[in-house]
Order: structure tokens, then sequence, then C-alpha cells
């Protein structure tokens, strides 16, 4: 949960402080002490917020600077606060909050663009100072929300508009760079092979970006931090005015917009986070099947403890049976063609993380179905549906591509090259279909939630069967069985949520958001089987 008491709300700039403002703390301590503290001015952040709504290429002093200005101006609110004991609904202090709400996505933009935009290099030290700050922002906008009686739609701005593409100077949506950033990160890690296949042409250097498994565990956690915002939201109100005579059923329907609003953008954020997940995953690939191999001795080790004294008996008969000497035998180990010598154990496992994504999206997808929000994942936003003013790109040469994730139709998996000369797995994301001409590419931002969703679970299983392909032939199991994940949690949560789907929208549909027809049949005999096991039972009663 987020933290929300009012000391929370204090920011920590990642820039040292001059001598000159250490002075200057200390005598506004002491300053305080002898009267009443008083509510920062709303000037005191007004450096950060025209640096982020204004500025192209922030300066790393201007931006040190204003930071610095921001922790004051949070200190002596939160001062202010607390010691004088404000009542937090008054006018006067819900607007210096709002101001402190504005700021905190301001610093967020700021850091970012910092990191990511500029030329600026920084020392690992302060590299991490300003990733802690980052997500520090994100927390503390959120936070910042929590206390605002009525949030206006400005602060709103910032959480609709993040799931769009944009361009800088921000000054509709402060965040909108971090959801902007992972997007890219997610096409270059399915872009780029780690390094080139032996019968492959040299890359040039300048043609691969590398993104650490470091970077990547940052940006996971910075998209938490969006969730653990998100979620308690109930409703996002756009600044759209309600069109014709208010009555009570628009303001119903206004109701439900509003809370459809929270939720997809929710989703977003949890369906980017899963195809970040399975984008590294994939980059990863090779260090995913030794660990599944692995696995598969560990648990070869633990059947055979188990059958102890069965395995001792067949082994002393077959020593009887037939002669053979030491050199000749085979142990379960030897069974096991793929080298483990380079294996890293404290390597993350992020099949593992990936998997546990994906379940979360498509049980938060059940969950939306089952309370009457299908809506949600099934509509194609437009960025005018929701904003305003928006800063969207003003040409195609601005806009980022979208994320193979978001494109393309689902489809059964197949076998991709399986190939031990590199980790990339290109073949998983290859996509064969393209965007609708009639599409307006700078506005039509989002294909449905359903699109993304069904591709991510094309994505994990054509994974999955990349791994399988590479184990021991007499050791692999059954296709179908390995295909549905870690003890079948993957197949289960996926066989639920479409058994509801099946129920709000029919197959035409769901094949039009790019469910393979295979999948939508084996989900119709899924619930015939659950409907007849219900008449039975219905009919057992009544006997």
């Amino acid at each position: 949960m987020l933290p929300l008491s009012p000391a929370s709300l204090t920011f920590t700039s990642p820039f040292p402080p001059p001598t000159t403002s250490r002075v200057a703390s200390l005598f506004h301590f002491n300053f305080f002490r002898r009267r009443p503290p008083s509510l920062p001015s709303a000037a005191e952040f007004d450096p950060i917020l025209t640096i982020a709504s204004t500025i192209l290429h922030p300066e790393v002093r201007a931006a040190a600077e204003a930071l610095g200005q921001f922790q004051r101006g949070t200190e002596q609110l939160v001062l202010a606060i607390t010691v004088g004991k404000l009542d937090f609904t008054t006018d006067h202090v819900q607007q210096i909050i709002l101001q402190v709400a504005a700021a905190y996505a301001a610093a967020a933009n700021i850091i970012l663009r910092l990191l990511w935009e500029g030329q600026e290099h920084f020392e690992l030290n302060q590299q991490q100072k300003l990733e802690d700050a980052l997500v520090q922002s994100v927390n503390g906008f959120f936070t910042a929300r929590h206390f605002l009686t009525d949030p206006p739609g400005e602060v709103n701005d910032h959480i609709l508009g993040s799931i769009f593409s944009s361009i800088p100077p921000y000054k509709v949506s402060f965040l909108s760079p971090i959801l902007e950033h992972c997007k890219s990160v997610v096409i270059t890690l399915q872009a780029h092979p780690v390094r080139p296949l032996a019968h492959s042409r040299p890359l040039s250097s300048g043609s691969v970006q590398e993104h650490s498994d470091e970077e990547v565990h940052f940006l996971v956690s910075l998209l938490d931090a969006m969730l653990l915002g998100v979620k308690p939201i109930t409703l996002l109100e756009s600044q759209w005015p309600t069109e014709g005579r208010v009555t009570k059923a628009n303001e119903k329907q206004k109701m439900a917009d509003d809370e459809d609003r929270a939720r997809r953008v929710e989703l977003e954020v949890m369906l980017l986070r899963c195809d970040l997940l399975i984008s590294i995953t994939n980059k990863r690939i090779g260090h995913v099947k030794q660990r599944a191999v692995v696995k598969l001795k560990e648990e070869q080790k633990v059947n055979g403890s188990a059958k102890g004294d069965q395995v001792s008996r067949a082994a002393s008969i077959h020593r009887r049976t037939k002669s053979r000497s030491k050199s000749q035998s085979i142990c379960p180990e030897d069974l096991f063609v793929e080298s483990v010598s380079d294996f890293d154990s404290l390597a993350t496992s992020w099949e593992i993380l990936s998997e546990q994504s994906l379940i979360q999206c498509l049980i938060f997808a059940r969950f939306l179905v089952e309370n009457n929000r299908s809506g949600v994942l099934s509509t194609v936003l437009n960025v005018n549906d929701w904003l305003i003013e928006a800063d969207t790109p003003c040409s195609s040469t601005h806009a980022s591509a979208p994320s193979p994730a978001h494109s393309g139709s689902s489809r059964s998996p197949s076998p991709p090259n399986t190939s031990d000369d590199t980790d990339s797995a290109m073949s998983f994301n290859e996509e064969t279909e393209t965007e609708s001409e009639d599409e307006d590419p700078l506005l039509v931002t989002h294909r449905s939630p359903l699109r993304t969703l069904f591709s991510l679970h094309d994505r994990f299983e054509e994974q999955r069967l990349a791994v399988w392909l590479s184990l021991p032939t007499t050791q692999r199991g059954k296709t179908t069985t390995w295909m549905r994940g870690e003890d079948g949690r993957v197949g289960e949560a996926w066989d639920t949520f479409g058994v509801r789907l099946i129920m709000e929208f029919d197959g035409a549909t769901l094949i039009s958001h790019g469910l393979a027809a295979d999948k939508l049949d084996k989900w119709t005999e899924l619930a015939a089987t659950k409907n007849a096991k219900k008449m039975r039972k219905k009919g057992a009663k009544a006997v």
C-alpha cells in the first residue's frame, strides 16, 4: 500500500544541496521552533513545473536547483501540517497539496528525462539516487492525490495521459514518458539479438542497444509503483464536459465511464509490465533453457531417491544379467545433453516472473468481465476520447512503433529457432499482421487489451515450446501439459478466463480481436463440458 502519512509527502532530492541551502535549512528549523510554521507558497513549486512543461532538454544544474527547492517546499509543508496540526480539507491547504501533486509528477518527468533522454552520463551511485528519486516521485504524486478531497481534471490527466504517446515538453501528462520508455525497451528487446549467430553478418556496434537485467528490474519496479498508485483509485474523471441535459441516467453512465478509465489505466500498466517481462525472458531464453535442464535433473534425483530400494534392486538385476564396465554405464545425469557449466545460480528467473505476471493479467481480466466491465477489455482507445488537449506527436516521425504485443493476431504456437548460439527469441515476436489502413496511427494509440492479452499468451506458449524442445526427448513429457506453465497455473487461469469471456462475446468478435480459432474451439468445448456437469447435478438433485 501507499504510505499515506503526511510525512510521506516529503521529497528527497537526488542531488546534494549546496552549503548555503544546508545553512538555510538550519535557520528555518530554528525559526519554526519559535513561531508556528507556515505553509509554503505556490511559488516554491514553480521552477520544477516550468522545467517539465516548457523545457525541451532539461539541464542538470537547473534541474538540481528546482528539485532542491521542491524538497524544501515539501519539508515546509509537512512541518506546517504536523506541527501546526492543519486541517487537510481547508481550501488553502488543498491548493498547496494540489501544487505538490503536480510538482511530484513534474519531478518524475524531469528525473526520467535526465536518465533516459539526456546526454549526461551519471556515475553508478548518482544514477541509483536518481532512480530511487524517480520511484519516490511516482509514489509521492499518488500520495498527494490521495490527500485531495476532489482531485481536479488536470491531476487526473497526468494519469489518463500516461498510457498515450507524447512528445516533450509535456503540458498534459508528466507521467507519459514512463510507459513510453518501457515500450521502447520492449521493442528493443524484441528487435536485437544479444550477439549475432555464427553464420550471420556481424552487426555494427551502433545498431544494437543493450538493456541490462538491472535496468529491466528497475523498470518493472517503476511500473509496480504505478500499479500501486492506480489500484486504489475508483474514479478518473475526464475534463470533457457532459453532453446534453444532465439526468440520472447520464450521471450513472458518467460514473461508469470514470470507473472504466481507472481500470483501463491499471490494465494497460499491468499488460505493459507483462510484455516487458516476457520480452526479457525471450531475450534470455538460453538461461531459461539451462534452468529448465537443472530443474529436470533435480526432479530426477528426487524421484530416484524416492524409489530407493526399487532402483537398487533394478540395478542389481541389471548387473547380474548384463556385464558392463563402469565406463559404459549411464546415470540419469548423463541423459542431459545441454551443458550447464556456465549456469549462474544467482541469475533472475525471468520466466517465473513473466508467468506470474501473465496470470495476474488473466485474473484481472476475468474480474473485469465478471463485474460487467468487459468494455474495458474490448475498446480501442483514441487519445481524444480522454484528453481535451494532448501532447501527441504532430507527425508520424515522432510516433513510437507499436509493441508487438499490441498488434497482430493471436496464433497457435509454432516451433521457434531453438539454436543455442543466441539468447535471442526473435522468432517469438514476429507479427505478420499489419495496421488497418483506415486507422490513424496518431489517434489510435491503443488496440484493445484483449488483442494484447491474446498476443502475450501466444508468446508465452511459444517460449514454453522453445524450452520444451531443448529438453532431452525422453524427459520432455506431454507437450500439452508443459504448455500450460508451471503446475498448469497459466493454463488454468487462461481456461477460466476464456470460459467466462465467451459468455460476453461471440466467437466472431473474439477472433476479430486476435484469438486463434483453435483456442476458441477449446474454450467452447470447456464451456459445454461445464454446462453438462451442471445439468447432471441439477438432474440428480431433482431425483
